[in-house]
């Protein structure tokens, strides 16, 4: 018996089907295929061996790019903060010199200003040595003229050039060119006339004799009147003592 037969004779035994009946054997029929349709791609998805190793290949390399991508940044990242701390220490190197910089102009400004105190502070001494001098040097002129006004008085002779002794003064005014004639004879009679700590007379023409190597001609007593001026030495005349003939000859007359 063919197959279509036994449907129609299946048909023939099977109950009238109703209108409710027809619809839900549709809804199962529309179920059925609509799970066989999305079975299909499922199984079409499916992969093989070969594609499984290419995913997994590329899963690999993308996982070793990620990481060398990260150890670069990292490596970028540790460049970065040593070039900012590197930046840093040289800041910090340019403020250290701008201050020790600043630390020397100080040093150097207060060291001007010391010494420019000092030099104005010397300045005005010298000044005012000057004007004390100057005045040390007008009371002994009149000193000096007062003296031979008394010698005059008394018949002595003023002429400096009969004077016959010097003595070396130590409140000077001025200290004369040490290569200078004058310079010379000063340290010469300053060391001549010294006794200790002070100083006495000397005989000027004996004093001549010690010099006559640094005159070069000249007399020794206008060095000397120079070094009076300015109140270096001072003169006076010592009579000789006669020798005994002479005080006897006198005695007899």
């Amino acid at each position: 018996m063919s197959k279509h037969k036994k449907n129609a004779e299946h048909n023939e035994h099977q109950e009238p089907q109703t209108v409710e009946h027809v619809e839900v054997k549709a809804e199962e029929v529309k179920a059925e295929e609509t799970a066989q349709a999305e079975a299909a791609p499922a199984e079409a998805t499916k992969e093989t061996a070969a594609e499984k190793r290419e995913r997994e290949r590329k899963e690999k390399e993308a996982e070793r790019a990620k990481k060398a991508q990260e150890k670069f940044e990292a490596k970028q990242a540790e460049r970065m903060a040593a070039f900012v701390k590197k930046q840093e220490e040289k800041q910090k190197d340019r403020e250290a010199k701008a201050a020790e910089d600043k630390a020397e102009r100080d040093a150097e400004n207060a060291r001007k200003e010391v010494e420019k105190r000092a030099a104005d502070a010397k300045k005005e001494a010298d000044k005012q040595a000057r004007k004390d001098n100057a005045a040390l040097a007008t009371k002994r002129k009149e000193d000096r003229k007062a003296a031979l006004a008394a010698k005059k008085a008394n018949g002595e002779s003023v002429r400096r050039t009969n004077t016959s002794h010097v003595i070396f003064l130590a409140d000077g005014i001025s200290k004369p060119q040490q290569f200078s004639i004058r310079g010379m004879v000063y340290e010469r009679l300053k060391e001549a006339s010294a006794q200790g700590e002070s100083f006495d007379w000397i005989e000027i023409d004996a004093f001549g004799e010690q010099c006559k190597d640094i005159l070069y001609g000249t007399n020794v007593r206008q060095h000397l009147f120079g070094l009076e001026s300015l109140g270096h030495c001072d003169f006076k005349s010592v009579e000789a003592e006669k020798p005994a003939e002479e005080k006897t000859e006198e005695v007899t007359a």
